[in-house]
């Protein structure tokens, strides 16, 4: 569960309510809820940036399946069924993303989609990253839309007022102290248990329930040096203003991501589907918007002329598995013509014999649909693989 920008008693409501339709689901075998930290980190989580899920807001559910000999169900289609349960699930909680990742038998990827905008100017990605995540969201079949660009969060400093204190006989280390005991805890001592093989430390925190609000100052005092009790709310003033937002680099490039999960079909479609509307998104400067990373080799980023979009993810990685087995199948079929041409000590026999590779693929097609089998270039290879052999 990756759940972003709703409080945190609605994200353990949110993962309880997670929870129930686990227990329901009779493939599940059990789940480890990490509310308020990261979960266990593998290299799946850790690609997927778990470790930074520390906030109170945020919570991480570790699914284990029964054994598959146990089940007549596949994991893919569990996880499917699940992600749409889920899925009501989120629509309960407003502004709350639940993200379902089932473990890849091969190299973990960020999301099916990835989209990733590069640019110089902070304001032009940003805007850019909104539009493109509103063509993600009229995507039909996409769903777990998220990017990474905070939210909004109101930020509140307390500064204090060193004439005012002074005149009330009160140092600001006083008005300090009180502070911190109210929003951020203190230690004040430590102890040895016999239980622990480190020191634990002493703290005074208030309880978050109670925790005081920021223009409630008024209701608490510190006492001068003559007795008298102070409002700290005379002594402070408060300046209300907004959070930095982090700035993600990649290859020492700002960047913006934008991620989604097209469902049920591969994520090829919804690519080529946003590919031309993409393109008409404008920047700043009124030129359309570079899009690339589709071809045979990886793009970098060049932000030299203004924003552009790169897309990653799991039609990257597709991408590139394909290219890497055709060369594969390219090297095995000149491997085979050069043992032909030993073989038989002439150039013209061996090519009159790899004539017939273009009819394997006649049982190609055929067998996928007999099967009910899905396409791909692993499995076109495999047949040609079997053809040769035979």
């Amino acid at each position: 569960l990756a759940d972003f920008g709703i409080a945190a008693n609605s994200a353990d409501a949110a993962t309880r309510d997670v929870g129930r339709v686990l227990r329901a689901n009779p493939h599940v075998k059990n789940y480890l809820v990490s509310l308020g930290m990261p979960g266990v980190t593998d290299l799946s989580n850790l690609l997927r940036g778990s470790l930074n899920r520390s906030q109170r807001y945020q919570a991480e559910v570790r699914v284990n399946l029964v054994h598959k000999r146990d089940r007549a169900e596949a994991s893919v289609a569990i996880v499917n069924e699940l992600r749409y349960q889920l899925y009501e699930v989120a629509a309960g909680y407003p502004g709350a993303v639940i993200r379902v990742f089932d473990d890849p038998p091969g190299p973990p990827v960020r999301a099916k989609l990835m989209a990733e905008v590069y640019g110089t100017s902070l304001d032009d990605i940003r805007r850019t990253a909104a539009r493109v995540r509103e063509e993600f969201e009229a995507t039909p079949n996409m769903y777990e839309i998220a990017d990474s660009e905070a939210v909004d969060v109101v930020r509140y400093r307390v500064l204090p007022d060193t004439e005012k204190a002074a005149l009330a006989g009160v140092t600001t280390r006083q008005v300090a102290e009180v502070l911190g005991v109210l929003y951020g805890g203190v230690t004040v001592g430590r102890v040895h248990m016999e239980e622990e093989r480190n020191v634990v430390p002493i703290r005074i925190e208030v309880p978050r329930r109670y925790e005081l609000d920021i223009h409630d100052l008024n209701r608490v005092y510190v006492t001068n040096h003559s007795g008298k009790t102070v409002p700290v709310s005379e002594l402070v003033r408060v300046v209300q203003d907004l959070e930095n937002k982090p700035i993600l680099h990649k290859d020492n490039e700002r960047v913006v991501f934008v991620s989604g999960e097209y469902l049920p079909a591969s994520g090829v479609f919804a690519v080529m589907d946003m590919n031309e509307r993409l393109r008409a998104i404008g920047a700043e400067d009124g030129r359309a918007l570079p899009v690339r990373n589709l071809g045979l080799y990886d793009s970098r980023p060049d932000t030299s002329q203004g924003t552009e979009l790169l897309w990653e993810g799991e039609t990257r990685m597709m991408m590139d598995s394909y290219r890497d087995m055709t060369f594969a199948l390219v090297l095995a079929i000149s491997i085979v013509y050069l043992m032909l041409v030993g073989y038989y000590g002439s150039f013209l026999i061996p090519l009159i014999a790899l004539a017939a590779l273009p009819l394997s693929f006649i049982g190609v097609f055929p067998g996928h649909y007999i099967m009910g089998a899905e396409f791909s270039g692993a499995s076109m290879i495999s047949s040609e693989a079997m053809r040769q052999a035979c």
